[in-house]
């Protein structure tokens, strides 16, 4: 079962009005958005061992935020 990806992000029409553009994934917007946090705090999250600078564990990290936003999302939607 593939994740939830939240659906499209920025959706828009081409100017004809005919096509559709999807964009980034809400998930992807949210990933981007921790990892930028993340590496403005010199890439350690609070409470966190100082080896989760490493690029994959800050992969695995913002996917994780990612997944529990979209998750609050669907939550307060109901």
């Amino acid at each position: 079962m593939a994740k939830n990806d939240g659906g499209t992000a920025f959706p828009c029409n081409s100017p004809d009005g005919m096509e559709a553009y999807s964009g980034m994934t809400v998930r992807q917007y949210y990933k981007a958005a921790a990892l930028q946090g993340l590496l403005a705090n010199g890439g350690i999250y609070p409470g966190q061992a100082v080896a989760s600078n490493v690029p994959e564990n800050m992969a695995h990290l913002v996917g994780m935020v990612a997944d529990a936003m979209i998750a609050e999302d669907e939550e307060a939607a109901k």
